[in-house]
């Protein structure tokens, strides 16, 4: 019997091909990155490749899409998160119903988990204060003109 070479690799195409479209995409320095994401204290994670990725992202609008348990929860928290020791920074997050928000393992259910003791938590307004000045608010627009409730309001990040 003669021994066979191994069949030649084949290579991860949807890899290659994300991360040539990712190379094209609007990055921000990788020194503010770093200080945003690494140093933040407010993250109990670091984000895995996809969510870097999107982390990494300046321009206006983004989508973020996946199968279940794919992180895209966790990547919209630390997205709203990234600036807040920034004074006047103002993130949303919205959904569709406020009642998806407070479902157990939710965005507030888990900023919970990463705020207590870290930030001031308003039940009340769904917004948490930093000490440095910055706020993360929970909304929703469960019907039309729910939208027009956020008039007059700035945000530097909606998730």
């Amino acid at each position: 019997m003669s021994a066979t070479a191994p069949p030649p690799a084949i290579p991860d195409l949807s890899r290659e091909l994300w991360l040539k479209k990712h190379d094209a995409l609007p990055r921000m320095p990788q020194n503010i990155f770093f200080d945003s994401i690494a140093k933040n204290h407010y993250l109990v994670q670091l984000p895995h490749i996809k969510q870097a990725a999107f982390l990494e992202l300046t321009c206006l609008d983004a989508l973020y899409g996946g199968a279940a348990s794919g992180g895209k929860s966790s990547a919209i928290l630390m997205g709203a998160l990234q600036f807040v020791t920034v004074p006047g920074y103002a993130a949303l997050i919205v959904r569709r119903r406020f009642k998806d928000l407070e479902l157990p393992g939710g965005l507030i259910d888990r900023a919970l988990d990463w705020l207590k003791g870290k930030a001031h938590y308003n039940a009340q307004e769904h917004r948490w204060r930093f000490k440095e000045g910055g706020t993360l608010q929970f909304g929703y627009a469960d019907n039309e003109g729910d939208e027009r409730r956020y008039d007059g309001s700035e945000f530097q990040y909606i998730g």
